[in-house]
């Protein structure tokens, strides 16, 4: 008689090699001291206030702030994020960029009647920008940012498009606007990732795109004008 042999039992095992306390390594703003560059085919960017200095091995930070220039993106370069701690772990991250976005109507200073919208509606307009997601259209006070409370909370919500149009005041004409005032009138388009980022994509979407680590690499690019609101 063939006695049955025991299944053999599989153990998987994970090596753990090194371990952080949150408290320790993250500030309520983030990673502090760690370098960022973002980098395409040709440019290098340096995004960080803070540079590795190799006389003293460790982080210095630099007084300027920002370092390096401002960056100008194209919408055909792959671009790819390298975030560097100052204990030497990286995380990394790869994205395309929207293109540059331009609102082609209304002009700056256009005033908008919102009486009139609803037989002569007026129209955003604005160009295709590849890599994109979604675009936002909003319309807030011209006014400094402590001072919005004092507005309709409608006013801050944007309005999510797929195409290139919108009739955002024909959409609004039942809401209270405050008239005889400037309003910014602003169109974003939206990287899938950032999409993500923002909750657009609702549950079951990806919810992060870096490797060694945990969150969203996308971008966005925007326009605005500036428009007179009267009754």
């Amino acid at each position: 008689m063939q006695v049955p042999q025991e299944a053999s039992t599989v153990y998987q095992f994970v090596k753990v090699d090194r371990s952080y306390d949150i408290e320790d390594t993250i500030s309520s703003f983030g990673v502090t001291g760690a370098q960022v560059l973002i980098r395409n085919s040709k440019d290098t960017f340096l995004l960080v206030d803070s540079f590795f200095d190799n006389d003293s091995d460790k982080w210095v930070k630099q007084p300027d702030g920002w370092y390096g220039g401002e960056i100008s993106v194209n919408d055909t370069s792959l671009y790819t994020l390298k975030v560097t701690m100052p204990s030497g772990d990286t995380v990394t991250g790869q994205a395309y960029m929207p293109s540059p976005l331009r609102i082609l109507n209304p002009f700056d200073s256009t005033v908008v009647s919102i009486s009139e919208q609803v037989v002569n509606p007026l129209t955003i307009t604005w160009n295709f920008c590849k890599n994109t997601q979604y675009y936002l259209v909003m319309c807030i006070p011209d006014v400094d940012t402590s001072e919005l409370d004092n507005y309709p909370p409608f006013l801050l919500f944007p309005s999510i498009r797929a195409d290139t149009a919108y009739t955002l005041f024909l959409e609004r004409t039942i809401f209270p606007w405050v008239y005889d005032m400037y309003y910014v009138l602003r169109v974003v388009a939206v990287s899938s990732e950032y999409s993500a980022y923002m909750g657009f994509q609702g549950p079951g979407g990806d919810m992060s795109n870096l490797s060694m680590g945990y969150g969203m690499f996308g971008g966005i690019s925007q326009d605005s004008v500036r428009v007179y609101i009267v009754e």
